[in-house]
């Protein structure tokens, strides 16, 4: 077997560091590693730096390697490839884990040979599909505009090593099968004290791969449907037609049963859930009706056909890259076990050295017998203790994007990728680290916001790409307050997946700092002063959501957005989210704390806002808020008295059910509306607070008669931030009222919707509501009001 790889020295200037170990036969070896650069500079950010369980001369590889792969953009000839290909002329490559389980075994000959790694797969379909290099790993991606040929194809190991140390071959293409994977040849070149194959695989794993986005949106969306968490489950795989087409029914119940009695010994009584996963459905259905014998929850995938074997598979030219999906899926599934459990084949033994705790594996069966139900020794590996732990919050780390060019630093999208900062960049005064509710791909996408942000000037704003929410004095409609602003969460969340600053810029009826600011350590979306020509100049203008959605996507670079959808975003939001992992309830959650990210009253409204809780002497979540829209169709005309009268006092009787004895907050677009309230109020010796001075609220959209000034309409955002810190909302028509409760971030339950012409009456009680006394005497709150109310405002100015 060849040991020694001789280095003739390339013209690059990258150094090597030479090591003489003797291996168990008492032979001296000598090994020659890559290193990187004289002036390289480590980056802690990157994934192997921060790995307790990697050697160091493979991160001197990694090292060497982005330094190598950046030069391939200036189409350096210096440097020698090693490229695992299956390309579509290739007849056969193998499974997933004849094609990827050597990764450490191709890392230490390129270390060895001072060559690059690269992956480029034709057949079935890219690896980019299901793979791709995480943020701060290795890119193994050949550059789009490379045009060698690759080389020679070798097959065999001693092949690979022979051509790998001779440095007058510049590439070589690998296709390389082998039942150790390579393995055998890596633990006998061990330096002193080194990890094993096995020991380095999964830290190695996570350096070059994390899933391609829809993948990985599959796996968490399928752990948290099935209630699997990340390290509490054993798994499990059954190969079971390896090399056969079927199998007699009681020898796979056989083989099924013993497969899972031998994960079952790792099961907790308090989380009795464990994953089986196989080739054939009919083992996956048994194991389901076992487990449910035994008392355990046996959760296997529920696929339309049997997973496609990427070698395997008929036709596979006409087939879709998501015909294989599930392949990915269920690899990721098992090796997310605390325990992998596998037979005949090496996909599931992959899973198992995939795994963040591989030291607990077995295998409980081979080509010829069962196997005894005992953890292995050969592969056996400690626990990871570096920091990488993954949760069931946040499994995958995000993949890299795509670099054009080293001199632009261009980049190019990658299909539903959320952009992540440096973290470095990030400022402990940013107000969304610290919320509970948002989820992190939102806060990677504000932190990278602001890096953005602060460094946007007139010489370099076309580097960046845009959505602006806008209404423009041009604009004939652009819908009120809640039309414009209760989408922000799903804006944010188009933004976020498509790489897009998101800001806001309004004309009509003022600008929107007028009402609204960011708050100090908020999200700056004031557009600046010196951007407004251009934004006037370069926009496209988009007023409908799909078409926002497909045209972030392209490379046009500012995008405006004057968007009214019924829904206000939700159900595309709900869509993402579910396909993200979370909660169906994701808006709601996120909502409150997204909004406070981006706004903080302006400090005229905010000064009024608390000058009328005061003077009402309403505590925060200490009433609770009726919204009537009375006016709804017939701003200019008005509506009936009799039926505003009607409607008032039911939207009182109604809100009594949630808080009797009040007191309440009575918002409406009614100035009679609100007479109405207050005198029904002292009728039932209720506390009823509503702004009797003011005239009807003028609507956002609505061209007024005479001139206005912002003060105007500031009785808006006053009404808003009241009703958002009521404890419960009685509401009827339009969005105003309930998106008050949104931003109150409160449970949604509390709520009730009041009847009046224009709500289904599945929706609400169109017989009315009867009221509810409160207790006979109410007690007195000793509380004052806490000031101020708001975040203070951000220097929108100096910011600009």
């Amino acid at each position: 077997m060849q040991t020694h790889l001789d280095h003739g020295r390339s013209n690059h200037s990258f150094a090597s560091s030479n090591v003489t170990i003797t291996n168990e036969n008492d032979q001296q070896l000598m090994v020659s590693f890559v290193q990187p650069s004289a002036s390289y500079q480590i980056d802690t950010t990157d994934l192997w730096e921060s790995s307790e369980t990697l050697p160091e001369w493979m991160k001197d590889y990694f090292r060497w390697h982005k330094e190598a792969r950046q030069s391939l953009f200036h189409n350096d000839n210096n440097h020698r490839l090693m490229i695992v290909s299956c390309l579509p002329k290739y007849i056969k490559c193998g499974g997933l884990a004849d094609r990827l389980m050597t990764l450490p075994f191709l890392v230490r000959v390129a270390a060895l040979s001072e060559r690059v790694l690269l992956f480029q797969w034709g057949r079935p379909a890219p690896l980019e599909e299901f793979l791709l290099p995480p943020v701060g790993g290795v890119d193994w991606r050949l550059p789009p505009d490379w045009n060698g040929s690759g080389g020679e194809r070798v097959t065999v190991q001693d092949e690979i090593l022979t051509f790998a140390s001779n440095h007058s071959i510049p590439s070589f293409r690998v296709k390389f099968q082998a039942h150790d994977h390579g393995q055998v040849y890596y633990d006998y070149t061990l330096l002193p004290d080194e990890p094993t194959f096995s020991q380095v695989f999964a830290e190695c794993w996570r350096v070059f791969f994390t899933p391609a986005p829809p993948i990985a949106k599959r796996i968490q969306t399928y752990m948290n449907n099935n209630g699997l968490e990340v390290g509490k489950y054993p798994s499990t795989h059954l190969r079971a037609l390896y090399n056969v087409e079927e199998r007699d029914p009681r020898f796979l119940e056989q083989l099924t049963r013993h497969a899972v009695n031998c994960s079952l010994q790792f099961v907790e009584a308090e989380y009795p859930y464990l994953f089986f996963a196989s080739d054939a459905s009919y083992a996956q259905q048994v194991a389901g009706e076992y487990g449910t014998h035994r008392g355990y929850h046996v959760i296997s995938p529920q696929h339309e056909q049997n997973p496609l074997h990427l070698d395997k598979a008929i036709q596979w030219r006409s087939r879709s890259p998501s015909e294989y999906y599930d392949a990915f899926v269920d690899l990721y599934v098992l090796s997310l076990g605390k325990c992998v459990s596998y037979g005949m084949g090496g996909y599931g033994k992959l899973a198992s050295y995939m795994s963040q705790n591989a030291s607990c594996a077995l295998q409980h069966m081979t080509a010829i017998s069962l196997s005894e139900c005992r953890l292995t020794t050969t592969y056996t590996r400690a626990r990871n203790t570096s920091s990488h732990v993954l949760t069931n919050d946040r499994i995958f780390p995000p993949p890299m994007r795509g670099l054009t060019s080293e001199e632009d630093g261009a980049l190019l999208l990658l299909r539903a990728e959320v952009v992540h900062p440096k973290p470095q960049a990030i400022a402990s005064t940013r107000i969304w680290n610290d919320s509970t509710q948002i989820p992190q791909w939102m806060k990677d996408y504000f932190n990278w916001h602001a890096e953005q942000r602060q460094r946007l000037s007139p010489e370099n704003w076309n580097e960046t790409r845009y959505i602006i929410m806008t209404c423009m004095e041009s604009d004939e409609k652009c819908g009120g307050t809640s039309d414009r602003l209760r989408l922000l969460p799903a804006m944010v969340r188009v933004a976020a997946n498509t790489n897009r600053l998101l800001l806001l810029y309004w004309e009509r009826p003022a600008f929107l700092t007028e009402f609204l600011v960011p708050p100090v350590g908020g999200v700056n979306w004031v557009v600046p002063d010196w951007f407004h020509d251009i934004l006037k100049a370069n926009a496209d203008r988009i007023h409908t959501l799909d078409r926002l959605v497909a045209y972030s996507q392209s490379n046009r670079t500012v995008i405006m957005s004057r968007i009214q959808i019924s829904d206000h975003g939700s159900k595309y939001y709900k869509e993402q989210a579910l396909q993200s992992g979370e909660s169906e309830d994701a808006l709601r959650q996120h909502y409150r704390d997204c909004w406070r990210s981006f706004f903080t009253p302006a400090p005229k409204v905010a000064k009024q806002i608390e000058s009328e809780m005061k003077g009402f002497e309403l505590i925060p979540y200490e009433y609770s808020s009726v919204h009537l829209r009375a006016q709804y169709g017939l701003e200019e005309h008005g509506r009936d008295p009799a039926k505003v009268y009607n409607w008032t006092v039911n939207s009182l009787n109604c809100i009594s059910h949630l808080r009797p004895g009040g007191p309440f907050f009575f918002a409406s677009d009614s100035a009679y509306a609100r007479e109405v309230a207050v005198e029904y109020g002292k009728s039932r010796n209720t506390p009823v607070a509503t702004r009797l001075h003011d005239k009807d609220p003028l609507h956002m959209d609505l061209k007024p008669s005479q001139p206005t000034s912002p003060s105007d309409y500031y009785a808006v955002f006053v009404d808003l931030y009241i009703i958002s810190m009521g404890e419960c909302l009685a509401y009827n028509m339009g969005g105003f009222g309930k998106w008050g409760l949104l931003l109150s971030g409160r449970n949604l339950t509390c709520t009730v919707r009041h009847w009046t012409a224009g709500v289904p009456k599945a929706a609400a009680n169109k017989n009315g509501c009867t009221w509810q006394d409160g207790p006979t005497e109410r007690q007195q709150l000793n509380r004052t009001l806490e000031l101020p109310l708001f975040l203070p405002p951000m220097n929108i100015y100096k910011q600009s």
